[in-house]
């Protein structure tokens, strides 16, 4: 039980830290009987289209758990990022979604609107989060800290979690991942591979693992499965009996919910979810392929080159080349694009849509076009704060999509940026365009399918090609405009098809074992290449194109295509009010805390035990808390007050804190003593932090610079029972409080970070650290000052064995020995006392992965990630006042996760060079 106290207690001042917000954004506050809806200004009508869908999706989410308890729930919408997403927060008593959708087709074809499934699947965990039966654990803590209640009814597998949220907002037979063939042909390739997923694998956030979503695929998969015999009964139960009791084994409950062993559940689950794949004919020759690789959207650059989006386990995201005939691959630039992973070859000219941070809201990316020139390797920026994605060079110049709202409009961008508007929102999602010399084809997501219509000189839309019972996924056209290519999802599996304009004529192109993506035909017509997915794997391959002997399709009559519908306007009975921000401040959760160090010499202050209060607006523009703890039989305790107004996080603190230093003593008798003294500091400080972000893709580059004023009063206390030393010269006692005010300015700075899917550390890049700390005025005593400077290069020798290496030097200069502890510049393992003066230290860390384990078990939870070697060697180098320090290590590491939510790391260290400072650690 304290396991899950202290970890929910651990991650406080993160969930209720400030969040910078984008400058000039104003939030309005829009009412239902069981939710505020917090939008952005502007965005009425996502604001008022949530209303309706959550509302009415209430007494359905209410079933999934057996509760009809009342609840009124934050939910925040914003409009300003174009990397969206929806979330209830770990301490959920807010939600948060961004209104515009999720790019590529990770969310299927079949809903109405981005904010409809969003909005239905979120519900699911606010719901499930708010529940408040039965009597136990979970009840009694709601009384204190009801958004701890909150989290102990998420803590079940994250698989089942989210699988029962992905089945609900699949439950209309059209809308939603489960009734996507995409989102099924993970599972399907994962099931009868030769490593088919582990029921624990598929409930749980991969480490390492290649899909990100697995715990999504697998766990809709199982909740789907169970809920056909149950009507979803055993989740109800499972989550009823971790809210009376967390300390809960999920194994246990899941088969006693279900009443079968967990072995036989299993073994069901298995013969009744694996689907035997299709027989395959295809003469396909594999251009690329490899276990752990995905290959996206191949592009002709010549007649025997393409360029793909290559994004793999041991490989630097980016564009690619691969020559079709020696099956060369080369990376042309590294770059993480959109997850539709769109971009456009032309005349060596490679243009892309990618994300940009703000520099200085660190939840905010802006989706802007760009230029590559192969010939000359000069990137381009063609758009700034465009909100631009999916571009493609066409005869009027670049053509591309543009959010607006949960919706996007087509436009044209000129070589200066300059962007206009050729076709205006609507109640569609725009998804691609294809150009050619026929005339402008744009993919269209309305009425729950997808389907291609071609764009008119007066820029509206004309209904053209769509396929019964399915929808098409991607389309590519060749110059001369003859043939169409496309892949749909007729049926289960996603295949290519070809649509012959001068005969008028559809055939089926391939007949794949689990999905076809990204077709594209050579220039002579005479290859077809598209990708094909086996499990964790989407393999590039080419056939022959002979339409002439592929059978024909027959498509939807253009009659029967539906016009899209204008844009939504809100109704008149709409009514808001401004956010108050003093409204939503009161106070969040009451929770026990803990204070132990396991660092020397601040492990002497022994064990503290107490109670924090913490609050927050759900827009977390203003957060507080406060401690208060008994250690070492007195009362010790802190209060903060953060607000984030503008692009810095203000921190107002007060604080009676107490600390522990190593000191040197003289005695009378001219002997020198060692003693490990308390230190009382009571004070206020006031701090500015301002966080920078100038790069985050591939690499990342970022600063934080921050700046804190103290005024304060300290004095040395007893630990045990020796007493507090005085001061020899003035026969002053140093347990007498001395004032002193002091200011702290520090930085650090990453340059070039970069760390690819299955590296435990960045690869490359630098990270440096710059603090000085110095008083403005001391009470009886000289002033002290000090500057810490520490310098970390990552770089691999071995990137495809994802080796890490760290190059570390510091430097600490002050002129007294108070001012840093020792743990800023001493080895590891060693505990000393480090004077005034200038101390240097220069290190080595080398991490080798040896297995990535991404599986565990569900009787006691927990998942096993990584199991690495790694080995350190420290030295601080010698000075007028110490001899050179030597620390040293080889040891074996394992990641794992306990129960569901607890990332810990385990390590076992031996030192060659002194045995007795080997060590074990826990954290």
């Amino acid at each position: 039980m304290m396991v899950i106290i202290c970890g929910i207690a651990l991650g406080q001042n993160n969930y209720y830290y400030p969040a910078i917000r984008p400058a000039g954004i104003d939030y309005k506050v829009y009412k239902t009987p069981h939710f505020q809806i917090i939008y952005q200004e502007g965005s009425e009508v996502e604001a008022w289209q949530a209303g309706v869908t959550l509302e009415g999706e209430l007494d359905h989410a209410y079933s999934l758990f057996d509760v009809t308890n009342q609840m009124l729930m934050p939910l925040i919408l914003n409009n300003f990022n174009d990397l969206s997403n929806g979330y209830v927060s770990t301490h959920p008593f807010r939600q948060e979604i961004e209104i515009p959708h999720i790019k590529g087709s990770s969310l299927g074809t079949g809903y109405h609107s981005w904010i409809d499934l969003v909005a239905t699947h979120e519900l699911v965990h606010a719901v499930q989060a708010n529940a408040d039966s039965p009597l136990g654990f979970g009840s009694i803590t709601r009384w204190i800290a009801p958004d701890n209640a909150r989290i102990i009814n998420l803590l079940l597998p994250i698989g089942l979690t989210e699988g029962a949220a992905v089945y609900t907002e699949s439950k209309d037979m059209r809308s939603g991942r489960l009734n996507d063939p995409r989102f099924l042909m993970l599972y399907r390739a994962a099931a009868t591979s030769k490593r088919p997923w582990s029921l624990s694998q598929l409930m749980e956030h991969p480490g390492y693992g290649f899909h990100r979503g697995r715990a999504y695929i697998g766990g809709a998969t199982f909740y789907s499965w169970q809920h056909g015999r149950d009507e979803g009964q055993f989740f109800s139960k499972m989550r009823s009996s971790i809210y009376r009791f967390p300390l809960r084994l999920t194994g246990r409950d899941l088969s006693r919910t279900i009443g079968k062993p967990l072995t036989q559940i299993k073994k069901e689950f298995r013969d009744e979810t694996t689907i035997t794949p299709r027989s395959s004919s295809q003469q396909s020759e594999i251009i690329s392929s490899q276990n752990g690789v995905m290959h996206r959207w191949p592009q002709w650059l010549n007649d025997k080159t393409l360029v793909v989006y290559r994004t793999a386990f041991n490989e630097t995201s980016g564009l690619y080349t691969i020559d079709t005939e020696s099956k060369a691959i080369d990376l042309l630039f590294p770059v993480l694009l959109p997850s539709d992973s769109w971009f456009t070859v032309s005349d060596s000219v490679i243009i892309y849509s990618r994300y940009v941070p703000d520099r200085f809201s660190g939840i905010k990316m802006t989706a802007d076009v760009f230029s590559y020139n192969i010939a000359t390797k000069q990137h381009s920026r063609i758009t700034k704060n465009g909100r631009i994605h999916m571009p493609v060079m066409t005869s009027s110049g670049i053509w591309a999509l543009q959010n607006d709202g949960q919706r996007n409009k087509l436009v044209s961008v000129d070589p200066l940026g300059n962007i206009q508007t050729l076709r205006d929102r609507s109640q569609a999602d725009l998804i691609q365009i294809a150009p050619s010399q026929a005339g402008t084809a744009v993919l269209v997501r309305h009425n729950q399918t997808q389907s291609v219509y071609l764009v008119e000189e007066d820029g509206k839309f004309k209904p053209w090609i769509a396929v019964n019972d399915g929808s098409i996924r991607e389309m590519s056209w060749i110059s001369d405009g003859r043939y169409f290519l496309f892949t749909a999802d007729i049926g289960d599996v996603t295949n290519v098809y070809c649509h012959d304009l001068l005969q008028n004529r559809t055939m089926q192109l391939t007949d794949v074992m689990y999905g076809a993506l990204d077709p594209i035909l050579s220039q002579d017509l005479q290859t077809l290449v598209y990708v094909d997915y086996q499990h964790e794997n989407y393999r590039v391959v080419s056939e022959m194109f002979s339409p002439e002997t592929s059978s024909t399709i027959t498509l939807k009559a253009i009659s029967e295509i539906p016009e899209i519908s204008p844009k939504l306007e809100v109704p008149e009975s709409f009514t808001s009010t401004p956010y108050s921000l003093v409204s939503h401040l009161r106070p969040r959760m009451l929770i026990p805390v803990y204070d132990y160090s396991l660092d020397a010499p601040r492990r002497r202050l022994g064990l503290g035990l107490g109670l924090a209060i913490h609050g927050s607006d759900p827009l977390r523009k203003l957060t507080y808390s406060t401690t208060a703890t008994i250690q070492k039989n007195r009362v010790w305790g802190h209060a903060l007050l953060r607000s984030a107004f503008g692009p810095v996080i203000t921190t107002l603190g007060v604080e009676n804190q107490p600390e522990a230093y190593l000191v040197r003593v003289s005695n009378s008798d001219g002997s020198m003593q060692w003693l490990t003294i308390g230190e009382q500091s009571q004070g206020v400080s006031l701090s500015f932090a301002m966080p920078i972000e100038f790069e985050r893709n591939v690499r990342r580059s970022n600063a934080t610079i921050f700046t804190r004023i103290i005024g304060e009063r300290s004095r040395w206390f007893s630990l045990n029972q020796d007493p507090v030393p005085f001061n020899r010269a003035t026969g002053e006692s140093l347990s007498e409080f001395r004032r002193r005010t002091h200011f702290e300015i520090g930085a650090t700075v990453s340059i070039g970070v970069q760390r690819n899917l299955r590296d435990v550390w960045p690869n490359r890049g630098s990270i440096i650290g710059v603090n000085t700390r110095n008083d403005i005025y001391r009470e009886r005593g000289a002033r002290r000052s000090g500057l810490n400077v520490s310098f970390n290069q990552f770089w691999s020798f071995s990137r495809k064995s994802n080796t890490g290496l760290n190059l570390m030097a510091s430097m600490l200069t002050q002129n007294s020995g108070v001012i840093y502890s020792r743990s800023a510049i001493l080895p590891r393992g060693h505990e000393m006392y480090i004077g005034r003066g200038t101390h240097f230290k220069i290190g080595v860390d080398l991490i080798q992965p040896i297995w990535y384990i991404e599986d565990g078990f569900l009787t006691i939870p927990s998942y096993f990630k990584l199991l690495y070697a790694y080995g350190f060697i420290e030295r601080l180098l010698p000075d007028e006042n110490h001899n050179g320090i030597w620390s040293a290590g080889i040891g074996i590491g394992l990641q794992f996760r306990l129960i569901h939510f607890l990332d810990m790391e385990v390590r076992g260290t031996l030192n060659p060079f002194d045995v007795k400072k080997s060590y074990f650690a826990l954290f």
